[in-house]
């Protein structure tokens, strides 16, 4: 299995909300770009036993107008 960029996985899915699960050491800045025009991620991070496991990135549909 290929690994996919994140602008390609987006750019499959921008049609309808989504969720990304992501490495505990991604860039927010870098997933905060996918956000439709005046529209705000909401990004949780999940910990286990006070450690990070990762973050899931809630991103909403691009709409057309």
């Amino acid at each position: 299995m290929a690994p996919y960029s994140l602008q390609r996985i987006h750019g499959a899915i921008k049609d309808m909300d989504s969720a990304l699960f992501l490495p505990r050491t991604s860039d927010l800045r870098q997933i905060a770009n996918l956000a439709p025009a005046r529209k705000k991620l909401n990004v949780v991070q999940y910990c286990m036993e006070g450690a990070s496991k990762g973050l899931v990135a809630f991103i909403p549909s691009v709409q057309i107008e």
